[in-house]
Formats: structure tokens, sequence, C-alpha cells
């Protein structure tokens, strides 16, 4: 589940029923700053009640932030985590996602050749703000709009990034249509040598894309983490459409306790 933050945080009812009622055990939580015309610093009582929240409900909540998609701001990350790193270091079930989508390109944004040796020097930089003061905080690195062309050229990527603790950090990445092109086999190529985490998908925006309709039943029968878009309107297709069909399909988990 994805919420959207800014200020704003559901009521407790909310997130009891995102658990209790549907399952699920994780959100994902965007919190926007100049995009927003907002601090971090005016956004954490908000932010503090969210993870408060999250932990009364046995949700995990994964925090992330981010400008426009296939941009970053360095010097925003940077303050950015270096107010939220430390502040929730010792919350077990928080953990943060760099920023969402930073580059884009390809025919598919996120290709690799759009991760240049600048872009991957200015994540590494913002990576060892993180880790300094959350030491043993998951992180989720990159955020890439597809996993795209092949494996192979992924692997390549990430391998250039250097001193990286992998049993503390995950590739994040989209199911959108260039991951849905390596299909499986890809996923599972990569996956055998990186942690992956799949932080979003959706079929139901404009354009429609019903390739991508069954995606999360992939992730059910790999045993893999996801996040489904939610919010905007869509609510129920995760509530009434998506949820039910991974059910019927056999994947069921229990609410966590």
């Amino acid at each position: 589940m994805q919420l959207v933050a800014n200020g704003y945080v559901a009521p407790n009812s909310y997130w009891q029923y995102l658990n209790a009622t549907l399952g699920l055990n994780a959100v994902r939580y965007g919190v926007r700053t100049v995009t927003v015309g907002r601090t971090v610093e005016q956004q954490l009582p908000a932010l503090d009640v969210a993870v408060n929240r999250a932990a009364a409900n046995n949700l995990y909540l994964m925090i992330n932030t981010a400008t426009r998609s296939g941009t970053y701001n360095l010097q925003e990350l940077k303050k950015f985590w270096s107010v939220i790193a430390p502040r929730y270091k010792n919350r077990t079930h928080v953990f943060y996602e760099m920023t969402n989508e930073p580059v884009q390109g390809g025919p598919y944004w996120g290709a690799p050749e759009q991760y240049t040796d600048q872009v991957l020097a200015d994540l590494k930089s913002v990576y060892l703000i993180m880790r300094g003061k959350a030491p043993d905080t998951h992180i989720a690195l990159f955020t890439t709009a597809n996993i795209w062309p092949t494996c192979a050229s992924w692997a390549g990527l990430i391998a250039k990034m250097k001193g990286i603790d992998w049993t503390k950090t995950s590739i994040g990445f989209h199911h959108y249509n260039g991951t849905h092109q390596i299909g499986e086999a890809g996923v599972q190529c990569l996956r055998e040598k990186y942690p992956l985490l799949m932080t979003e998908t959706n079929y139901w925006t404009e354009p429609f894309r019903a390739v991508l309709r069954n995606a999360l039943s992939m992730y059910e029968k790999l045993g893999m983490s996801w996040f489904s878009i939610d919010g905007n309107g869509s609510a129920f297709h995760l509530e009434e459409e998506i949820l039910p069909a991974l059910h019927s399909a056999g994947y069921a988990w229990p609410a966590e306790r």
C-alpha cells in the first residue's frame, strides 16, 4: 500500500483496516518537501504520528521522499535523510527508500545508461549519510521505474556501486512495461545476485496497461515483497479486485500480530 503524506495522516481506523481487514503488512509512505513547499522539519509531527500508528497496527512503514519522477534533488536528499535517518533508526518496523525514480531515459525510464557515474556517486553519497546515521535500518536503493533491458545490464550497473552492505540494503524497482518484458526469469536472475524489493506497480492509470494486470501474482509466486499504488481514486482496485484475485489464486497471508 502506498500513501502520500505531506502533512496528512489517515485516522487510526484506516491503519487498522489495512492490517486487520486487508491483511497488508507494509505501507510505502511518501514525504515530499520542496515540491509542496514544506520543510522536513515542518512535517516531523505528522510523520511521528504515522510511525506510531503503523507500529500500533502491526505494519511496517517504508519512508521515502522524491521530487518529480525522473529527477532528484541531491542537496534536498542529503538534508532530508540527515534528519529522518537518525530519528527512526531504532524503530524496527521502519525502513527507508532513498528516493523515487531518480532518472529517466531509455525507451523505458530507468534504463541503465541513465545511471551515469555522476548519478551513482550522488546516490552513494546519500546512502553513506543514511547508513552512517542509521547503521541497522534497511535501505532501498535505485528505485528505478523498470528493470530493463536485461538482467546482465542491471547486474553490471549495480556492481559499480561499491561498498554497499547488501545484508541491509536492496534494489528498489517498479513493475512497469520494461520489467514486464524481462518477465519472471529476468527478475529471478537479478534476484539471485542482489536483494530486490518491488515498490510500485499499477495498470489502471492512463494509459491503461492490461499487461501489468497480474503483476502481483508473479511476485507472490516468487516469494518477493511488493507494494501496489493506492490513492487518487484507485483504492477500489486493490480492495475489490487485486487482493481478491490473489486470494482466489491461492495466495493468502494472515495479518501480522
